[in-house]
């Protein structure tokens, strides 16, 4: 009996943990997790965050951006980091065609002044932002001639699902303990 209750609890723990082992950090308000990945250019750290579950961070307003830089980019790196804002290929330049990896819609932006800008007429289609440079938490625009950035923000946005199977598995172990 034992053996099977250890069983189940283990079942219900391995389909409710992520199978990968980064420094995630949750953020408290919107639940989503976040971790660096590394990727240059763009496209593999946008590859490597798909593998792990989730996009490039989408950033939704003033304050998650601050919380993002602050929690997970700081700690971590003082070079630019890659977020996952992109220009669609054909887009009015330079500030058209701007969308978020996960596929939300562009709702707030952080540019820096100026930004974005096709610096020296060169095609700057992906966002990075600003970990120690100033200002600070500040994107831009780049091209990847031109970058240092070489890791990325990810944000996984947990499943319901995921509640769902350990509060099953919970409930399950809790009946099957009634029944003895």
């Amino acid at each position: 009996m034992k053996t099977l209750i250890m069983i189940v609890l283990l079942v219900t723990l391995l389909a409710a943990t992520p199978a990968f082992a980064y420094d995630w950090v949750t953020n408290r308000t919107n639940g989503h997790r976040y971790t660096i990945v590394d990727g240059f250019p763009w496209e593999e750290a946008e590859t490597n965050a798909v593998a792990l579950g989730g996009h490039l961070v989408t950033i939704n307003d003033y304050e998650e951006n601050q919380w993002v830089l602050t929690n997970v980019v700081q700690p971590a790196t003082s070079l630019p980091v890659w977020i996952g804002l992109h220009q669609l290929p054909g887009s009015p330049e330079p500030a058209g065609g701007w969308v978020w990896s996960s596929g939300e819609i562009v709702t707030y932006t952080n540019w820096q002044q100026g930004e974005p800008n096709q610096y020296q007429g060169l095609q700057e289609d992906w966002a990075e932002m600003f970990s120690m440079d100033t200002p600070r938490g500040c994107w831009n625009d780049v091209n990847l001639t031109m970058t240092r950035t070489r890791s990325g923000v990810v944000e996984v946005v947990p499943e319901p699902s995921s509640i769902l199977v350990l509060f099953g598995g919970v409930a399950g172990l809790f009946a099957f303990r009634r029944r003895r």
